[in-house]
């Protein structure tokens, strides 16, 4: 029987106290403490302390050997008086031998022997039959607490070892190995190769029919077997991992020298619009082609969720294609839910305006300023009204075909904007090749010397013909600008569609 097992502070009667001898402190009480007060018939003297108070307070503790006590008997069963003296004083401490007590252990048969690599016990699997002293026996089931060894990470037969009341016992089980439920290899594990690649690594998690898991990461091509990339084909891999072969199987094609988009792919989405299909012309090293249909899983960098240019990668056989998806300016989303069917176009966004061919009055100057003022955002133009000839060329996209007007977000720069700037004397604007008559006039910002600090959105051209697809505006300095006449310094552009085709 296992022992119940507690801290105990044996209070003990005070008996006589005696003056100690040589200068020693005085000891006013005594107390036993004991780790257990129940024994079994012949077990053997457990340790004991003894605490020791003194007359000015302090305190001590010593550990007691079986010669320091008196009483102590297990050779029969009852009750036993343990006694102790120090210091002139006495305490006692009582405990309790029983001879009825759990003298065998002995597993049941028909427990539970086969296990899978990587199982656990579970309470049950075994039957524990206890064999008393006094002959008469009882079954528990056999509980996780009471195994103090049990291991399934190898295969074969193991020993199981038990411990309960004192007593110990074994039993024999057989490990065998699980099958594979499921093999995950991971989305960055490469299945493709081209002619001449080195192996890329892989991992894999497992799943096993006992629901146990395994994860594995190769890294050296000396881990796995049957890796070839010499010649294109299928091919298959293996490699080991616990009792396992396991298999992965992988392509090789041949190396790649260029990839092209199919001719005429459309690269016009709307906006929000999802990814399409798009074929690519895969050639080989040896020139031969193949294609291959793109989803959006396999580029990087689509989004249709603004206007504009969105760079788009795809990458094959270490070859890189790239290539710019655009959802137009002018679109069927955004004019709907316009109310003033208006597309702006900031003239230092480079996806719409081309300033790199602008001169500017000396060399060095920039064509870009920051826009101050009233009405103002982002940059504007700089150092550019002066210089006969510069064209600004402006290209945006329409969903539809239509008619739209061109605002200018203009401050005069005639006069040392001082003076209001007729737009027609100062440039030409063509649309789509064709010339129109520019209308519109830029204000004066302020009382002269540069203030530039008040913009006006001038209507330049009305009633211009909107194409679906590609439209492009061009902006020309005439020749007669000078220093006192000159362009204005523009800030933003409005595309505003008066009108769409049916």
């Amino acid at each position: 029987m296992k022992k119940k097992t507690f801290g105990f502070l044996a209070a003990c009667s005070l008996l006589f106290s005696l003056s100690s001898c040589g200068g020693e402190k005085v000891v006013t009480d005594i107390r036993i403490i004991a780790n257990d007060s129940q024994y079994l018939v012949g077990e053997a003297y457990q340790p004991m302390q003894l605490s020791i108070t003194y007359e000015d307070g302090s305190r001590k503790v010593i550990e007691l050997t079986e010669d320091m006590v008196e009483g102590f008997d297990t050779s029969v069963a009852g009750t036993k008086t343990i006694v102790v003296a120090y210091g002139g004083q006495i305490a006692e401490f009582e405990i309790t031998v029983t001879d009825f007590y759990v003298r065998a252990l002995e597993i049941k048969d028909g427990y539970k022997s086969d296990y899978l690599r990587g199982d656990t016990y579970t309470d049950g699997d075994a039957t524990l039959i206890l064999h008393y002293t006094d002959a008469s026996q009882k079954e528990i089931p056999l509980t996780k607490d009471m195994i103090t060894f049990f291991d399934t990470s190898k295969l074969g037969k193991s020993e199981v070892a038990v411990s309960y009341e004192h007593q110990t016992t074994t039993y024999e089980i057989d490990v065998t190995k699980p099958t594979i439920e499921s093999l995950t290899f991971s989305e960055d594990t490469e299945d493709l190769y081209f002619v001449g690649d080195e192996f890329q690594g892989l991992t894999a998690d497992i799943v096993y029919e006992n629901q146990t898991t395994g994860h594995v990461e190769i890294t050296d091509v000396g881990q796995i077997r049957f890796f070839d990339t010499t010649a294109e084909g299928e091919k298959t891999l293996e490699f080991d991992y616990q009792d396992d072969t396991i298999t992965m199987d992988y392509t090789v094609k041949k190396a790649v020298k260029s990839l092209a988009l199919e001719a005429g792919t459309n690269l016009l989405y709307g906006k929000n619009e999802a990814f399409r299909p798009i074929n690519v012309i895969v050639t080989n090293v040896d020139d031969t082609t193949e294609t291959i249909a793109l989803d959006e899983t396999m580029v990087e960098g689509f989004d249709t969720s603004t206007t504009g240019k969105s760079h788009v990668t795809f990458e094959y056989g270490h070859q890189t294609l790239e290539f710019d998806v655009i959802v137009p300016l002018v679109n069927k989303v955004d004019y709907e839910t316009s109310t003033d069917k208006s597309f702006r176009i900031e003239v230092e966004d480079e996806d719409y305006v081309d300033l790199s061919e602008v001169k500017t009055i000396s060399t060095g100057d920039s064509n870009l300023e920051d826009a101050k003022g009233e009405g103002a955002s982002g940059k504007c133009t700089s150092n550019i009204g002066s210089v006969a000839g510069n064209v600004i060329p402006i290209e945006f996209y329409s969903e539809f075909e239509g008619i739209f007007d061109l605002q200018i977000n203009v401050q005069s720069a005639s006069g040392k904007g001082g003076t209001d700037q007729l737009l027609s004397d100062v440039m030409t604007i063509a649309v789509n090749g064709e010339a129109v008559e520019v209308q519109g006039t830029a204000e004066k910002s302020g009382p002269g010397n540069w203030v530039m600090e008040k913009w006006n959105l001038a209507d330049a051209v009305k009633g211009a013909t909107l194409k679906k697809g590609l439209n492009r505006v061009e902006i020309t300095t005439r020749d007669t600008v000078n220093s006192n006449t000159r362009l204005p310094n523009i800030d933003y552009f409005n595309i505003v569609v008066t009108s769409i085709a049916e």
